[in-house]
């Protein structure tokens, strides 16, 4: 029995330029492991140390990515020995072809039961790759696992998903996707360094793989998207808040008075083909997700949830046993979702369904997208480092893809108003004949809901310039008087400030498009605007006049969240009820 970590190495996204025609030119950064992959490598040390066994590091990149320096930077965080292959021909490869040269190096080594990986790359919000290396390996998978721990022979793995905080109790093969606050990462000392040059490092090309052809999948278009234009009218202190709130006025995103905001409207289908898209949840879907899909003609949603669909033709809701994690339901899965040539099927982007999207595609030998942006007759659009380029891939024969940032404002619009009933419900229980043993040993609810996030028409963020104390009360104010749903950055739900991680905004965490969003107190990284690039309306109150958030808003105001957010709550309440 042995750990492994699957880690990257990649430039930095911060210095990628990225031409008019889609090309992406890494010459002027730096390469380095990614920042949530060093968190796993820590992690699977300390999991490795706990099973008294040994980690082994796998990495799968071109020459320039697995150099005598950076193996050695990577031995010094942990692994007892390095698995790498290093091909120039690894450069053509998307995530799908580097989880098939991840599973056949794990199948290499024969030792091997436990696989780590980071929550995402340095390059890429997917968070695919883990699901593809468990569907090839055919183990279970666990997405966004905060702690590892073990008793005996069984693991103890903590998620935070959704709407509650669980406890997976279960027994190795497993890979497991581990969020960036799974292991307070050590810095390595001097003789970690001098030690790791004296690892072995077993060195691989394509050619030892054993007649390997990894599946590669070129788009037949591949766009840089251009920055919306934002108005960037920046104000100083108190002075701004008048012409803020009457720019929101304007721009009819606050919310209605004394009333709730409208309910979600179906719309009659305008057919382009006789597809079917089987569209597979834990949750009911939204309309406008639906209202979207209906464009292609049948529309199927796989559900485990107990809620009303609106906008589908016919729902499938599986029913698990209990206490038994939908993760265990590949099978089942499997067996119901049935495409014929032309359909999709369309996972959305809870943890979960990441985690089965990888089973169905490798069972069913289908290519995978990730991101999904938009689906037209015949092609597929996927955004990729956060949608600031955008692959079209043709769609030959049935594809499966995992739903992206599918924003309503940029969607075509609909008129016709639906008038159908809800659609049938065929009730089917999951059997569950796995092999491995797993079950959910303690779960608690948690009040924050990604779903809503996703959903959210007006959200309102906190980095941390609202930590200090008393300026997360003013915070949630005014979501409060702007029925905002509230997120925060990634650093506020690590470490002691522990807040759910279902409200994260970021590459690797949500990503979203409200028509207004509004970031208080956050220095605006990259990784954060990742998430929120496609908002409709940004606004930003921060008292460093730097900071970076201000480069993408559309209206900030530079000072001091305690003095700031009062006088603008007060304003928009007198305007909200004037």
């Amino acid at each position: 029995m042995a750990v492994a970590v699957a880690y990257k190495i990649t430039g930095d996204p911060r210095f990628a330029r990225f031409t008019l025609e889609g090309k992406i030119e890494w010459s002027n950064s730096r390469m380095l492991i990614g920042d949530d992959d060093v968190v796993a490598l820590q992690a699977g040390r300390n999991l490795a140390d706990k099973l008294q066994t040994s980690l082994i590091g796998l990495n799968v990149g071109t020459l320039r990515t697995s150099t005598p320096a950076l193996r050695k930077n990577a031995l010094s965080k942990g692994p007892d020995s390095l698995m790498v292959l290093a091909d120039e021909e690894a450069g053509e490869w998307n995530g799908v072809s580097t989880a098939q040269a991840l599973a056949r190096m794990i199948r290499r080594n024969g030792e091997i039961n436990i696989v780590l990986t980071g929550s995402g790359s340095n390059d890429e919000g997917s968070r695919i790759i883990p699901s593809l290396v468990g569907g090839h390996l055919g183990w279970p998978v666990f997405q966004e696992v905060s702690d590892i721990d073990c008793d005996g022979e069984d693991l103890l793995l903590t998620q935070h998903i959704e709407r509650e905080t669980r406890v997976i109790r279960m027994r190795p093969p497993v890979v497991v996707a581990v969020t960036s606050d799974a292991a307070a990462v050590r810095i390595p000392r001097m003789n970690d360094v001098l030690s790791a040059a004296k690892k072995p490092v077993d060195m691989l090309t394509v050619s030892d793989m054993e007649d390997f052809h990894p599946s590669i999948i070129r788009p037949k278009r591949t766009q840089r998207i251009l920055e919306k234009p934002r108005e960037h009218k920046i104000y100083e202190g108190i002075f701004g808040v008048a012409p803020l709130v009457d720019y929101l006025d304007a721009q009819g995103v606050l919310p209605r008075q004394n009333t709730e905001d409208m309910q979600e409207v179906c719309f009659e289908r305008e057919p382009e083909n006789g597809s079917t898209t089987w569209f597979v949840c834990m949750r009911p879907p939204s309309v406008k997700i639906l209202n979207h899909l209906r464009r292609r003609g049948k529309v199927v949603v796989i559900m485990y949830d107990e809620g009303e669909v609106k906008g589908a033709d016919e729902v499938i809701r599986l029913h698990l046993p209990e206490n038994c994690p939908a993760e265990s339901s590949a099978d089942t899965l499997n067996d119901v979702i049935r495409p014929e040539p032309g359909d999709i099927v369309l996972f959305s982007a809870h943890p979960t369904m990441r985690a089965l999207a990888g089973a169905v595609a490798t069972r069913q030998s289908r290519p995978i997208f990730c991101d999904v942006r938009q689906i037209k007759k015949n092609t597929l659009s996927v955004g990729r480092f956060g949608g600031r380029l955008y692959e079209t891939y043709s769609l030959d024969g049935v594809v499966v893809g995992v739903q992206g940032n599918m924003a309503e404002h940029m969607m075509p619009p609909l008129t016709e108003p639906y008038v159908g009933d809800v659609a049938s419900v065929l009730e089917r229980d999951v059997d569950v004949h796995s092999p491995y043993v797993m079950h959910i040993e303690k779960r608690k609810p948690l009040k924050e809901t990604d779903l809503v996030l996703r959903r959210a028409s007006r959200v309102v963020a906190a980095g941390r310039g609202c930590l200090a104390e008393g300026k997360m009360e003013l915070f949630n104010e005014l979501a409060h008087v702007l029925k905002a749903t509230r997120g925060i950055t990634r650093p506020l739900s690590e470490g002691e400030h522990s807040m759910p991680r279902s409200m994260s905004i970021g590459l690797s965490a949500a990503i979203i498009s409200p028509d207004l969003f509004i970031a208080v107190g956050i220095s605006g990284d990259y990784y954060h605007v990742a998430g929120i690039r496609d908002s409709r309306i940004i606004v930003a109150i921060n008292s460093d006049p730097n900071a970076d958030i201000f480069d993408v808003c559309d209206v900030g105001i530079v000072g001091d969240v305690s003095e700031i957010l009062p006088v603008l709550t007060q304003s928009l309440r007198n305007r909200l009820s004037a």
